[in-house]
């Protein structure tokens, strides 16, 4: 026997030993039925509890019933993977909460969601039957409601119950209504979902044929949704069927191509089970020095990753491998490296086999005292799992062995003296754990109120901050558009009223050449006067004014204004909204350096760059080849103490490099 799956269960080595694991499953079952009690304990006495009071308390101010309850359900699901027991409360109140609502039809819809969430968080909790009771109610609801999305889940939850309790013929029969109703609402991923999940219980009952159907037509979907690890599990679940039915280069073909999807995905855990799985078609292809080979690949994979149940199944096969190659020494290694990480996986199936196979390589090094051992624990398990009768080869070695029995029986009563006294051990810590549970949950829900409370004054500054920002904000856009009124109506009228004076008086009155010249170089200036007056109003009146705008509106004056030969460059890589303020700083400085060139530079090309990144909001560089100017004879000149003041007020620079009769550089960074 070859393992390609983790997912049987075991317990013991002898009857002793299987008396000590019953216990332990014992003390398991109790101890999910005392999580049970405690959730009870909890919906009495929970409003003592500061943080659930303080939770609770607060959906209770909720007038709306069905905003309340769906308030529940979202606390349920966010607690199922950090806190059960406080997920099992709020499932519980949503369901109350739902049994009470007037419309029926909202009554029935809610308590099947309800039923749903619970039922959930009672098979986490181990409670299959109150599982079982609460996915029957969801699906009646469900049915009275004709909601065929909702009973398709519905079939679903009460298939994976079935499954997982090992009912396979009643999990198939919820899991096939649950496929017709997907294919008739045409929902892709249900129907992928409930075909593997099919797929899987005809392998449970030893069908492979229905099995690779199914899994093909999961298959099929996973295809037409595009998801590649859908794809990949279907590969190895066909793989498996066809290593089931004997065709296993087909199955070696298939969990390649698993192999190199997770491969691609980095998927560690995946791609241990491709090995693993490739290694048993070529071990079932007698090509055991390959199947060796992959074994210890998907071994020291999961060794790596300290997957423990992967490992013992690794080490078994890797055992199986070296009987199959008379190396009966690594053999014995491989099967008891493997004995020890399966018994405490409880899986009976799997370490019934392990026992055989160590018997059998023991028994070929000669060993047979301990052979014996092996095959009285194997025949131990395989009493209880299948109720057959001792083989023939058991009594043989009992009849050759009697003295080494009568050892073993010695060791086998000093065993029973010590497991029970583990079990009052055991006694004692279940009630010391029991209050530290309690003691622990009483602490963390304190600190974890005391924390709640200090954020919540947090978030109140910071909103109380906002507001006052806000209202500032507000403030300052009122004066900004109450000043831009001003400047149009009065400062623009007038400006207006002297240009079109100016013209009337050119149209109507005579006078010489020089008195036009003058008149027209008056109009002029009120022009442009007109023009920055509008520059003003720009900035003004846009409340979000980016890098790009900026750079688009200074590109026009300079292209009308520079008059020399201008060459522009726009390198801007990332656009950003700069404050109002800044903007019209920058359109200045570079009004400034544009007047600049025109009266001192004497060149005969400017080239301007326009650039951001990451770090930069914007740069612009004015690059020209005129006469140039030795910078110490500047630096105090008012027109570049103008511009750097402009840029210092908003957190920006200036640079300047300049030779005498070399050209000038000036750039302008704002960060």
């Amino acid at each position: 026997m070859r393992l390609n799956s983790p997912s049987c269960q075991i317990t013991g080595e002898n009857f002793f030993e299987l008396k000590k694991m019953k216990a332990l499953r014992l003390f398991k079952k109790t101890s999910a039925y005392f999580s049970f009690f405690l959730l009870l304990l909890f919906k009495s006495y929970g409003q003592s509890d500061s943080a659930f009071k303080s939770k609770l308390s607060s959906i209770e101010r909720e007038k709306n019933d069905t905003v309340r309850i769906n308030s529940l359900f979202d606390l349920a699901l966010q607690s199922k993977n950090r806190d059960l027991k406080e997920a099992k409360i709020y499932a519980s109140r949503a369901y109350h909460e739902s049994k009470s609502l007037d419309q029926k039809k909202i009554q029935l819809k809610f308590t099947a969601d309800a039923c749903n969430i619970l039922g959930m968080i009672m098979v986490v909790s181990g409670l299959e039957d109150s599982a079982s009771i609460l996915f029957d109610e969801s699906l009646s609801n469900n049915l009275l409601l004709n909601d065929p999305p909702a009973i398709a889940k519905s079939y679903n939850n009460l298939g994976n119950l079935n499954y997982y309790k090992g009912v396979y013929n009643v999990a198939l029969s919820n899991y096939l209504n649950g496929l017709r109703i997907s294919e008739k609402l045409k929902d892709l991923k249900g129907v992928a979902r409930v075909a593997d999940n099919i797929g899987n219980v005809y392998y449970k009952l030893n069908d492979p044929k229905s099995a690779i159907r199914y899994h093909q037509l999961s298959l099929e979907k996973h295809k037409l949704l595009g998801d590649s690890e859908g794809v990949a599990s279907n590969y190895i679940n066909i793989g498996l069927g066809f290593q089931k039915t004997g065709e296993y280069a087909k199955s070696l073909s298939l969990q390649k191509k698993a192999l190199a999807i997770y491969t691609q995905s980095k998927n560690n855990l995946f791609i241990a089970k491709c090995y693993n799985n490739i290694a048993l078609a070529y071990d079932e292809m007698d090509s055991i020095d390959l199947a060796l080979e992959y074994y210890k690949k998907s071994l020291k994979i999961n060794s790596d990753a300290n997957f423990v149940s992967q490992i013992g199944l690794n080490q078994y096969n890797i055992g199986n491998i070296y009987l199959q190659k008379k190396d009966f020494v690594n053999a014995v290694k491989a099967l008891e490296a493997s004995k020890l990480i399966i018994y405490e996986s409880s899986n009976l199936e799997i370490l019934k086999n392990i026992y055989k196979k160590l018997a059998e390589a023991n028994l070929a090094v000669g060993k047979h005292a301990i052979a014996y051992l092996n095959l009285a624990k194997y025949d131990s398990i395989q009493s209880i799992v299948m109720n057959e009768e001792v083989t023939s080869q058991i009594a043989e070695m009992q009849i050759k062995y009697e003295t080494e029995k009568k050892d073993d029986q010695l060791k086998i009563q000093k065993l029973e003296l010590e497991t029970k006294e583990k079990e009052a051990v055991y006694s004692k810590i279940l009630f010391i754990g029991i209050v530290t549970i309690i003691l622990l949950l009483f602490s963390f829900f304190f600190i974890r109120f005391k924390s709640k409370q200090k954020l919540k004054d947090e978030i109140d500054r910071i909103e109380k901050e906002n507001v006052k920002k806000r209202v500032e904000l507000e403030t300052k856009e009122k004066e900004r558009n109450r000043i831009s009124t001003e400047l149009h109506d009065n400062v623009g009228s007038s400006v207006s009223f002297i240009s079109s004076k100016i013209d009337w008086l050119i149209k109507n009155r005579s006078f010489n050449e020089s008195e036009k010249v003058e008149l027209l170089f008056l109009k002029d200036s009120s022009q442009d006067v007109m023009n920055r007056l509008r520059e003003t109003l720009w900035t003004l009146n846009n409340k979000s004014i980016s890098n790009t705008d900026l750079c688009d509106k200074l590109k026009v004056y300079l292209r009308k204004y520079i008059l020399c030969t201008l060459n522009i460059t726009d390198s801007l890589s990332t656009e950003c909204i700069l404050p109002n303020e800044d903007v019209l700083a920058i359109y200045r400085c570079a009004q400034e350096i544009a007047n600049n060139i025109n009266k001192h530079s004497e060149a005969q090309t400017v080239k301007i760059e326009f650039y951001s990144d990451e770090n930069t909001k914007l740069k612009i560089s004015f690059l020209d080849d005129g006469v140039g100017f030795e910078e110490e004879n500047k630096e105090d000149s008012y027109g570049l103490r103008n511009i750097r003041n402009r840029l210092k007020d908003i957190g920006a620079k200036l640079e300047i490099n300049s030779v005498k009769g070399r050209g000038t550089s000036v750039t302008i960074i704002y960060n």
